[in-house]
């Protein structure tokens, strides 16, 4: 899968990849190899890109007119608030631990908390249940 390096190195968007190649060469290519759930993965980037894009909606709102009413800034994050929720929604009890071992291998506390508090918590005896991986691996700070 490719990811654009400037994306991931903008705010930290993915901090395990930004730490990784900080130090390389802006002319060199980057290759990562890591094993985890494909699924998992491609959610979690889809996740984040909706956040990155309401954070740049609002940054060329500002940029636009620095005047810009809370209002619209509110809408803006509302908007992208509900996006992400809807995102949410494709969790399943099937995918959920996957996802969250992904995004915490990946550094990205918020979308772990976010998956955490949405789905779970409130779910967690069938998540458990339908569990595919081996709980005796995982750290237990992720559980």
């Amino acid at each position: 899968m490719f990811i654009d390096r400037a994306w991931v190195q903008k705010n930290n968007n993915i901090p395990h990849f930004s730490n990784v190649i900080k130090n390389v060469d802006k002319n060199e290519g980057v290759e990562i190899t890591m094993n985890c759930n494909s699924d998992a993965f491609k959610w979690i980037i889809d996740f984040v890109k909706i956040k990155t894009d309401g954070d740049e909606t609002k940054e060329e709102l500002l940029k636009k007119n620095r005047f810009t009413s809370n209002a619209i800034l509110q809408e803006n994050d509302d908007q992208t608030e509900s996006n992400l929720y809807e995102k949410m929604d494709e969790v399943t009890n099937e995918n959920c631990l996957n996802i969250m071992v992904t995004a915490y291998f990946l550094q990205l506390q918020w979308v772990y908390r976010k998956v955490w508090d949405y789905y779970f918590k409130r779910n967690f005896s069938e998540v458990i249940n339908k569990c595919k991986i081996s709980l005796s691996n995982i750290n237990p700070v992720i559980i």
